[in-house]
């Protein structure tokens, strides 16, 4: 159940804000609203081309954002957040929730999950960090971000991407397609034994303009084409197909 903006809009330009529990609430199709939005146990649906000039926030349900949109920051917990093509939004926060962000979407601000995936389409832009804690993170053709691109216990997928740098634990790592890393490329040594060797490819056409530091045991695997810094504490397999 819904609670559309028209039913309640009196009470939101009072309060400057928008909440609700128990049931969601849908801002319609090109339409603006001034103030935070927030729900318990509903979803918070935000209609194509439309404007909140505020924060949305919901605990046990999910965000939708339309195409086109413009909102300011999102955070959730125990629900996923979408982020259709165009949109353009704040900083992104999640816990217990997946995070996917539409072709050509922008982000104003970092994007962070606890216990779920980020997986952003062609064309995205985030200023500031990329990072999951246990989940993967995929960006796809002709994506940038400005900071870090991070994981924990997840694997990171970046195609013909930009990034500052990159970083995992116990993830694997896959850079392809003429994707350029600013900075460093590091997998760090988790805080206990683990027998599990991750994966990096350092596909066509990469670079790496900082050094390649592995602080624990990695496969490595590094196409010929790629141009990258000094690799340390570990040994490269170079190939020349499209996989190793």
């Amino acid at each position: 159940m819904f609670v559309r903006i028209s039913l309640v809009c009196l009470i939101c330009l009072l309060l400057q804000a928008c909440s609700s529990i128990n049931q969601g609430i849908e801002i319609a199709d090109g339409q603006e609203f001034e103030g935070n939005i927030s729900t318990v146990n509903g979803p918070i649906r935000i209609g194509a081309g439309s404007t909140v000039d505020g924060s949305l926030a919901n605990v046990n349900g999910a965000v939708q954002v339309g195409a086109g949109s413009v909102t300011g920051s999102i955070r959730n917990v125990n629900g996923s957040i979408s982020v259709e093509e165009s949109a353009r939004v704040g900083a992104i926060e999640t816990v217990n929730g997946a995070l996917r962000l539409g072709n050509e979407v922008r982000v104003a601000g970092g994007t962070s999950t606890v216990n779920g995936s980020i997986h952003g389409g062609s064309g995205v832009r985030i200023e500031g960090e990329a990072s999951t804690v246990n989940g993967r993170l995929n960006l796809e053709s002709g994506s940038r971000v400005t900071g870090r691109v991070s994981t924990v216990n997840g694997s990171i997928r970046l195609e013909a991407t930009q990034a500052a740098a990159v970083e995992t634990t116990s993830g694997s790592i896959e850079l392809l397609e003429g994707t350029v890393i600013d900075g460093s490329l590091r997998v760090r040594k988790p805080s206990r034994e683990q027998r599990d060797r991750p994966r990096v490819v350092i596909g066509a056409d990469v670079q790496v303009n900082g050094p390649l530091q592995f602080d624990r045991p990695v496969d490595l695997y590094v196409h010929e084409s790629a141009r990258i810094g000094e690799i340390r504490g570990a040994e490269a397999e170079y190939f020349s197909g499209k996989q190793p």
